[in-house]
């Protein structure tokens, strides 16, 4: 047995397919299909040169050897572990993704201490965006609005609100600008329906600073969360609506995360 020729991958699938007694678990946890887990174990034992798993597909036992293989792999797993991490997290680094209505709640936390990091990096996009960019390991810590919760990710709240209509008159008018289809929006549209108010137009835009915005320009009205700055805009009071949202902090592991990332994540979730 060669230690370069151990995969990492395969010991941590079989390590959480034995604390969670199952392949499938394993399989949901790690994002992968049940197959790679599976195969994965199959290489392991290949490794090691004996039998880990009974191969009963009815139960998850662990032969004797397997037993004591599992013992040890997951004291040296975790102690790699943590050595590695010990030496990422004592550098500064900043990897994160922020929505861009949530930037001026985010980025006066962080911003003066942008000096002592040696190449940030910093995404603005779409809570879709970013959830994609921490799965793929691009971003360590991603802050958005209304998250798909997954098993996966970590989450803490660090903001909560309700949706608003604006205009610049602070009143309805003809023409209304949102997001894309979203719960908040159907929800409007609910009530709209049932107070009898019409929009003669339905203007559909990417962000909701973008219709924050658009709604100055056009002198409309736009459906936004309420932290977001009202700029020229008034807020519009519709008695009987009512939506709100959470904003998250989201990470795939709170261990992963630098020194200047925790301190971030622990400033924002005190508030």
């Amino acid at each position: 047995m060669k230690v370069q020729d151990l995969n990492l991958a395969g010991l941590k699938y079989f390590l959480d397919a034995v604390e969670l007694k199952s392949v499938t678990l394993s399989a949901e946890k790690n994002n992968v299909s049940r197959s790679a887990i599976s195969q994965s174990i199959r290489r392991l034992e290949h490794w090691c040169g004996c039998d880990l798993l009974t191969h009963d597909k009815r139960v998850f036992i662990l032969t004797e050897k397997g037993v004591s293989f599992y013992n040890s792999a997951k004291w040296n797993y975790e102690n790699f572990e943590k050595g590695f991490l010990q030496k990422i997290n004592s550098e500064e680094i900043l990897k994160i993704g922020c929505s861009a209505s949530l930037v001026h709640i985010v980025f006066p936390v962080f911003g003066s201490g942008l000096d002592k990091v040696n190449s940030p990096t910093i995404k603005i996009g779409t809570s879709q965006q970013l959830l994609s960019l921490l799965d793929d390991e691009e971003i360590n810590l991603a802050f958005l609005i209304d998250a798909s919760k997954s098993r996966q990710r970590n989450y803490a709240e660090i903001y909560s609100d309700d949706f608003e209509l604006r205009s610049k008159s602070g009143s309805l008018e003809n023409t209304l600008i949102t997001t894309e289809n979203r719960p908040e929006i159907e929800s409007l549209f609910r009530y709209a329906n049932k107070k009898k108010i019409k929009f003669k137009n339905h203007i559909v835009v990417e962000s909701w600073t973008n219709s924050n915005r658009l709604a100055e320009i056009i002198e409309s009205v736009c459906l936004v969360p309420a932290h977001l700055p009202k700029g020229k805009l008034k807020s519009i009071s519709l008695k009987g609506w009512k939506y709100s949202y959470k904003a998250y902090a989201v990470s795939r592991k709170r261990s992963l995360l630098s020194s200047f990332e925790t301190e971030i994540l622990f400033q924002l979730s005190k508030k």
